[in-house]
C-alpha cells in the first residue's frame, strides 16, 4: 500500500511544489494576519506531497489522494473505512516528524478534515503521539461534518522526540464512512509564544456552540429558569401582622441548592500531615467572599487499594477529613466501593482471579466494610457504586461463565442489591468516562454501556444516579451535544445525573477554557436530571495532571476559575439590599437554595430554605410558609372544614411547636404539642387559617377553613 499510494503521489504531483509551498506560505500568513502569531519551525514534512507521500495507512480501508482547486489546501487524503472495528484504532493512518522537539515546546497543530456516512455519526480520534510506547501528546475524538473543517490546536511537548519518534494521525474504525484529511502540519514554537497565545479553532470556533448567539443558549437559559428557580413570594409583619411596608431587607444566598463543588486530597487539610493552609481556606471560601464549594468527594482517599494502604494520609487522618468537609454544611460523596480493574484492585484480587469464590467474598467484604463504619456512614450518603464497567471488565471477565455468572456482568447488579440491603437510605450511582468526556454519543461502547446498565436494572440492581466523567478533552464536548448525552440517559433510565469528574485538557486554555467553562456549566444545569457538578481537583497543586480548572500552584486564579465564580457566586446568586412593596412583600424569582434574609432596622435574621415556589409569610420572629405537601407527609389535621376543634396529629410521634395565624398574619394560638393536639376553634369566625407546625429545625405549614 505504501509503495502503490508513493507511486501514485509521482505520477500526479511531481512538478507541484511550488503549489504545496504556496499552502504553507498561506498558513503561516494566516496565523500571522487573523491571530499575530510569526515565526515557527514546520516539524512535519515541509510540503504537501511529502506529507501525502510519507503518510502510512492501515485497516479495513481504501485510501486515495485527491487534489483541490477550491481549498487553502491542494492535496488530500480521501479515505473509505469498510466497518466498524472493534476499538477505532484498528484502522488508521500516520507520519512520522523529521524535526526534533524538546521537552516543553510548545506546538500548533493544523489540519482539515471532513466525513459523511449513511450509517453511523461520522468521527475519527486524531492523536499525537510517542511512536514507541503510543503515550498521547494530544488526544481528540472529532465528530466530522460534511464540510471541511480547520483545525489549530495548541499542546505543550511532554517529552523529548528525535527524528522519526512522534507520530501523528487518525483512528478511523468507528463505522463505515467516508473520511477526507489534508493540510495536517505541526509548527514548533518552542518558547516563543506561551500556549495560551497559540490560537485554538475547531471551524467557526474552538468547538460547536461556541458563537453567542448559538440557538442553544436561549433555550437552556429556558430550562434554566423553570427547574433551577422558584418564585420567592415573602410577606413580613410585626408580631401582631401588621406588614413592613417599604423596610429595607438584606437578601444574602447561602448555599446553592445544585451541588458545586470539587474533588479533595484528604492528606492537605483537617491538620492532617500534609495541611496546606491556603488549601484549606480556600475550600470554604473560594470567591473570596466567603462562599465555598457546597460538595465534596475524595479524590482517592475511600478507593479500595487507597482505603487499605492507608494512602494519601492514614484512616485517621481520612475519619478527621471527613468530619472536618461534613462540618462545612456541604454534602460528601463516596468514591467509590467498586472499581473492577486489577490495577487498582489490592494485589490479592489478580492473584485469585481463578477463585470467584474467593473474588465475590472479598468484595462483600468490601462494601460491609465501608457501609458499615459509622464514621464514614454518619457523613457520606451517595456513592460511586461502581465505576468503569464500560471498559474496566477484569471482574466480568475472571467471573464470566461461572456458576450464577454467564457473562459476570451480574456481580454489578448484586453489588447495588447488597448496598440497598445494608442501607436503604444510600444515593446509589454508576460512575464512567466514556460518554461525555470522550464525546461520544453513539457507537459500540456507548451502547454496549446503555446495555450494561440496563442489564443491572432488569436484574433488580437499584441505580439511582448516572455519574458523567468529564475529563474534556482537547476537542471540547459541544454544549448541545453535552445535553442530548444527558436527555439520552434519563430518557433511558430515568434516573438523576452529576458531572462527578471536570477538567480540561491543557491545550485548551485562556478564554476558550473561561468559554467552555461557562457554556458547560449552564448546559447541565439547565437538564433536569443533573444534581451536581464536580471538578476533578482545583488547583494545580493538587491535580492527577497538574491542570485544575481554577488555580494555579501559585494560587493565582485561571480563566476557567474566574469562569466559575462569576457564574455560580455573582450570576447566580443572591447578596442585595431589596425594599419590600406597599404589603411588605418580598418578591423574587432566585436559584434554589439556602437564603438568609437580614432587616436592619429590627436587627433580627431569618434563615430560609427555597425549594419550590414558596408564598410564605413572617410574623415578627416566625417563619410560616403555605406549602402544604411536606405538611401531609408529617402530620394530619383534621376535620378540614373544621367546626369547633380541629385534631392535630404527629405521623413520627415527635415534639413540635404549633402556631395558628389568620391570613393577614396576626398570630391567634401558640403552643406546644407531642402525638395528637385539639385545638378549641369555637372563638374564631369563619375564614381561612393556617396552621403552621416547627419540628427538629423543619417547618410545615397547611391551610384549614373553618366554618
Amino acid at each position: 500500500m505504501r509503495f502503490l499510494q508513493s507511486l501514485l503521489f509521482l505520477i500526479l504531483f511531481s512538478n507541484s511544489l511550488v503549489a504545496q509551498d504556496a499552502y504553507l506560505d498561506a498558513l503561516f500568513a494566516e496565523l500571522e494576519t487573523t491571530y499575530n502569531i510569526t515565526g515557527g519551525k514546520v516539524i512535519m514534512q515541509d510540503s504537501e506531497e511529502e506529507n501525502v507521500s510519507a503518510t502510512v495507512t492501515y485497516g479495513n480501508i481504501n485510501a486515495t489522494v485527491q487534489t483541490s482547486d477550491d481549498n487553502p489546501f491542494k492535496i488530500y487524503h480521501s479515505i473509505m473505512v469498510n466497518g466498524e472495528g472493534t476499538n477505532p484504532w484498528d484502522a488508521g493512518l500516520s507520519q512520522r516528524n523529521i524535526n526534533n522537539i524538546a521537552k516543553n515546546d510548545n506546538v500548533l497543530v493544523a489540519f482539515w478534515i471532513r466525513g459523511t456516512s449513511d450509517e453511523v455519526d461520522p468521527k475519527v480520534n486524531f492523536f499525537v503521539e510517542d511512536a514507541m510506547t503510543f503515550e498521547k501528546e494530544l488526544f481528540l475524538t472529532l465528530d466530522l461534518k460534511e464540510e471541511w473543517t480547520q483545525y489549530l490546536i495548541p499542546y505543550k511537548s511532554i517529552d523529548l522526540y528525535t527524528v522519526d519518534h512522534l507520530a501523528v494521525g487518525l483512528h478511523l474504525a468507528y463505522g463505515t464512512q467516508l473520511v477526507e484529511y489534508g493540510g495536517v502540519t505541526l509548527i514548533n514554537y518552542k518558547n516563543e509564544y506561551s500556549l495560551q497565545d497559540l490560537p485554538t479553532k475547531q471551524g467557526a470556533g474552538p468547538y460547536d456552540g461556541f458563537a453567542d448567539d448559538a440557538p442553544w443558549r436561549a433555550e437552556a437559559d429556558t430550562r434554566i429558569d423553570k427547574y433551577r428557580k422558584a418564585d420567592m413570594k415573602i410577606k413580613f409583619t410585626d408580631g401582631e401582622g401588621t406588614p413592613l411596608k417599604q423596610w429595607d431587607i438584606k437578601v444574602k444566598m447561602k448555599r446553592h441548592e445544585f451541588e458545586f463543588g470539587t474533588a479533595v486530597n484528604a492528606s492537605l487539610f483537617a491538620d492532617n500531615a500534609n495541611r496546606n493552609t491556603a488549601y484549606e481556606q480556600k475550600l470554604e471560601n473560594i470567591d473570596g467572599k466567603g462562599n465555598g464549594f457546597n460538595a465534596f468527594v475524595f479524590e482517592n482517599a475511600l478507593k479500595w487499594r487507597a482505603w487499605e494502604g492507608e494512602w494519601p494520609t492514614d484512616k485517621t487522618g481520612k475519619y478527621r477529613a471527613l468530619d472536618w468537609l461534613a462540618g462545612t454544611g456541604a454534602t460528601v460523596r463516596g468514591h467509590n466501593l467498586l472499581w473492577p480493574g486489577w490495577d487498582v484492585l489490592p494485589d490479592r484480587m489478580e492473584l485469585s482471579k481463578d477463585n470467584p469464590t474467593y473474588l465475590v467474598n472479598q468484595i462483600n467484604s468490601r462494601i460491609n466494610t465501608m457501609l458499615n463504619d459509622s464514621r464514614i456512614s454518619t457523613h457520606i450518603r451517595d456513592w460511586d457504586v461502581i465505576n468503569e464497567i464500560a471498559v474496566i471488565r477484569d471482574i466480568e471477565n475472571a467471573l464470566k461463565g461461572t456458576p450464577g455468572y454467564e457473562t459476570g456482568r451480574e456481580i454489578y447488579a448484586e453489588v447495588f442489591k447488597q448496598v440497598k440491603q445494608i442501607d436503604p437510605g444510600i444515593t446509589t450511582y454508576l460512575n464512567d468516562y466514556i460518554t461525555i468526556g470522550s464525546n461520544r454519543d453513539s457507537g459500540e461502547l456507548y451502547d454496549d454501556y446503555k446495555k450494561f446498565i440496563k442489564e443491572i436494572q432488569d436484574a433488580g440492581g437499584d441505580i439511582d444516579g448516572i455519574g458523567f466523567q468529564a475529563h474534556i478533552g482537547g476537542s471540547p464536548t459541544a454544549p448541545q451535544k453535552v445535553y442530548d448525552i444527558l436527555e439520552d440517559f434519563y430518557q433511558t433510565f430515568g434516573t438523576e445525573a452529576k458531572i462527578t469528574e471536570y477538567d480540561t485538557d491543557r491545550q485548551i486554555t485562556g478564554d476558550v477554557s473561561k468559554k467552555y467553562m461557562e457554556d458547560f456549566l449552564t448546559i447541565i444545569l439547565s437538564h433536569q436530571s443533573v444534581k451536581g457538578f464536580l471538578m476533578w481537583g482545583f488547583w494545580d497543586g493538587a491535580h492527577w495532571k497538574d491542570n485544575a480548572p481554577m488555580f494555579n500552584l501559585d494560587w493565582t486564579i485561571k480563566p476557567a476559575g474566574e469562569a466559575f465564580i462569576d457564574k455560580v457566586y455573582n450570576e447566580w446568586w443572591v447578596d442585595e439590599t431589596i425594599r419590600l412593596d406597599e404589603e411588605g412583600y418580598l418578591n423574587l424569582r432566585p436559584f434554589k437554595g439556602d437564603y438568609e434574609f437580614y432587616l436592619e432596622e429590627t436587627n433580627e435574621t431569618f434563615e430560609f430554605k427555597l425549594t419550590g415556589d414558596t408564598t410564605a409569610t413572617i410574623v415578627g420572629s416566625l417563619i410560616i410558609s403555605t406549602s402544604e405537601v411536606d405538611f401531609d407527609e408529617e402530620f394530619a389535621l383534621f376535620p378540614n372544614p373544621a367546626e369547633d376543634f380541629i385534631t392535630l396529629s404527629n405521623k413520627s410521634n415527635q415534639d413540635f411547636d404549633f402556631t395558628i395565624v389568620d391570613l393577614t398574619g396576626r398570630q391567634l394560638y401558640q403552643g406546644k404539642g407531642y402525638h395528637n393536639y385539639q385545638l378549641d376553634m369555637s372563638n374564631q369566625m369563619t375564614g381561612v387559617y393556617l396552621v403552621h407546625v416547627k419540628m427538629a429545625n423543619r417547618s410545615f405549614t397547611k391551610k384549614i377553613f373553618k366554618h
